[in-house]
């Protein structure tokens, strides 16, 4: 029997569409026609640049992690962000999803993939039908594939890498989804409205191999870098390193014990989706980790027949070669292997538009104690978080906490008194970024008495200073720039190859991947840092994951890493700020600051003081709209929703 009910969640990819909206990606290169009006495929493909324009459309859908824009697919989580869901993070965006629906408890299945205009809606974690659009740009990718070998005046070769290209893409927003949800209805074609519409969900190995193998098929034909004559049109195109990137990624969360274990993650009652290995392997299988080992060795054994590019930045201003890495494009230096791009109009747009950057006073990141805790000092010893403990009220705690740190932590957060908007960070009560009030948010309250400018961002006592680089809202830099999204950097494979690494038991040829990253910013490596200590392999896994922390600090990888491991003990922990004070001696001069760790607003899933326990294995993986499960065509619902 033909299916004819249309499925937004699966079969908006399916309708072979007679047009392409437009998009314009912000540089001049990646602008696509005005084609208001449908246009046949048969015009789209006549020509070499209408074609090129068609799979831009597609590329304009990949992954953009900060909230952007006050719509649906800018609007995710309401403006949520989604690494507030882990422990490195505390959202006081009152209107986000993450206080209105994750951290009450309140997310069902019925409440995934729904989406209303500004703050109304209630998105999922990766709202797959209308954040960011995964398979209308996947139809698009497809609708290329079936078509470009028709365009007239193109080479056989640019075909070859466009194909690539578009495989990339498909790959991207499958490889999103699988993070979210496990096991995919993995789409290969763009299927036409009167075809059967069963595309029955596969298991999590075969959504796994689904992915890798249109990176393996990308890899083959894509240039390992962009060459340079390429740069200044066309920096953000897909390339080999990013293919081989991207299946390393895909490789690593599969092996991880969340999918490869000896049972599945949710046993508190049967599921089909558990039943068919959708959300696990049946059974631990090592050579999950050896496929990553040996994906990450092929990167590197290409990275040194390349000349060594690309390459880790470097330089003796360490805060600077980070930011480097993570904040400028490929092309003009930095690390991204894959790097995407606002949408904008025309190239122009307000602040309000870019709402990350707008919302920073209205506590949209605010990072936690628990976070900066893991910031080891300068020269790559563990700090101490002992100290804490040795708080005197309105006694100066010396020496200061936030003095020779890691220069990552003055990268990604505002410490009170590291150099913040060409002075001293004031995060202090009464301080210029804390405000006056010294319960506010806090405990509860939404409103700070007496605050100052941007104190919602600095209720934990600690602000965000990554990729807002400490602009004010007037600042310009998000219009002058047209900030991009890291979305997978090189210091990832080089984590990524430590892990497993570790976890095929080669610990000790692990180690030199994680110096590497550490002697970017200046941190001696793990042995020498930490003489007394007896490395295990689950000593080496610990530092690991708290060296991706601190590199990856807003880039959706701690969220995810917990995710895999199954983390619950940091998903359960109660999350801690700072009250900091001013210190004065009788004479009413300065001498220091006090520090108090104060905890901060409780969420559902985190232990009650009572000793409630609410968290529930469900939630490290999200929901499909319960609509989806009704509509019968192979979708089965993860456990626990």
């Amino acid at each position: 029997m033909k299916k004819t009910v249309i499925i937004p969640f699966i079969t908006c990819i399916m309708f072979l569409a007679s047009c392409v909206e437009g998009i314009e990606l912000g540089d001049e290169s990646m602008k696509e026609p005005d084609i208001s009006q449908q246009v046949v495929l048969d015009s789209l493909f006549s020509n070499r640049i209408d074609a090129q324009r068609v799979l831009t459309s597609a590329y304009a859908q990949l992954w953009y992690g900060l909230p952007w824009y006050w719509n649906e697919r800018g609007g995710k989580m309401n403006m949520g962000v989604l690494e507030a869901l882990g422990d490195n993070y505390q959202s006081y965006l009152e209107w986000d999803n993450l206080n209105r629906a994750y951290y009450t408890g309140n997310m069902d299945a019925g409440k995934e993939g729904s989406h209303s205009k500004y703050w109304y809606g209630t998105n999922s974690t990766n709202d797959a039908n209308a954040a960011e659009g995964q398979w209308v740009g996947i139809r698009r990718a497809y609708i290329f594939l079936k078509n470009v070998d028709r365009v007239p005046n193109m080479t056989d070769d640019e075909k070859r890498r466009l194909k690539g290209e578009a495989k990339m893409v498909i790959a991207c927003l499958h490889a999103d989804m699988f993070r979210h949800f496990g096991g995919l209805c993995c789409v290969d074609r763009a299927y036409s409205p009167i075809e059967d519409l069963v595309v029955e969900r596969k298991t999590v190995k075969e959504t796994a191999k689904f992915i890798a193998n249109l990176c393996d098929s990308a890899y083959t034909v894509l240039p390992w870098v962009l060459p340079a004559s390429e740069v200044s049109t066309w920096d953000g195109r897909f390339t080999a390193s990013a293919a081989l990137g991207l299946k390393i990624r895909v490789l690593l969360f599969a092996a991880s014990p969340l999918f490869n274990s000896d049972e599945p993650y949710y046993t508190k009652s049967s599921y089909e989706s558990v039943d068919k290995h959708h959300v696990w392997t049946g059974g631990y299988d090592a050579s999950m980790w050896q496929d990553a080992v040996d994906a990450c060795s092929l990167f590197f054994q290409r990275q040194a027949e390349e000349g060594g590019v690309p390459k880790l930045t470097e330089g003796a201003d360490y805060q600077n070669a980070f930011r480097t890495a993570y904040f400028q494009r490929a092309g003009n230096g930095g690390e991204a292997l894959i790097s995407t791009r606002i949408r904008t109009n025309g190239g122009s747009y307000s602040q309000w538009d870019y709402c990350f950057y707008a919302h920073h006073g209205y506590g949209i990141t605010n990072a936690t104690l628990e976070y900066t805790d893991m910031f080891p000092m300068a020269d790559g010893t563990p700090f101490d978080n002992s100290v804490w403990s040795n708080y005197v009220k309105n006694q100066p705690l010396l020496p200061d906490p936030f003095v020779g740190r890691d220069p990552r932590l003055y990268e990604t957060c505002v410490v009170n008194g590291m150099t913040y908007r060409s002075r001293k960070a004031e995060c202090f009560i009464g301080g210029s970024e804390r405000g006056l009030s010294e319960n506010g948010y806090l405990d509860g309250s939404t409103t700070d008495v007496g605050g100052k400018n941007g104190t919602a961002n600095f209720c934990t006592g600690i602000g965000n200073f990554k990729f807002n680089l400490g602009s004010t809202e007037s600042g310009g830099l998000v219009q002058q720039n047209n900030l991009h999204w890291p979305y997978l950097r090189l210091a990832e494979i080089y984590l990524s190859y430590a892990e497993a690494l570790n976890e095929t038991g080669r610990t000790e040829d692990a180690f030199q991947y994680v110096d590497a990253i550490r002697a970017r910013v200046g941190l001696k490596g793990l042995k020498e840092a930490n003489p007394a200590k007896a490395w295990t392999k689950e000593s080496f896994r610990e530092e690991v994951l708290r060296e991706r922390a601190c590199e990856f600090g807003l880039e959706e990888v701690r969220f995810f890493d917990l995710i895999r491991w199954k983390r619950e003990g940091d998903f359960r922990k109660h999350l801690h700020g700072l009250l900091i004070r001013k210190v004065l001696n009788e004479y009413n001069q300065p001498v220091g600051y006090s520090y108090e760790k104060v905890g901060l607003r409780k969420r559902y899933i985190q232990d009650a003081d009572a000793g409630v326990v609410n968290f529930d294995p469900k939630w490290y993986l999200s929901a499909f709209p319960i609509d989806e499960i009704r509509k019968g065509y192979g979708l089965t619902q993860n456990p626990g929703w």
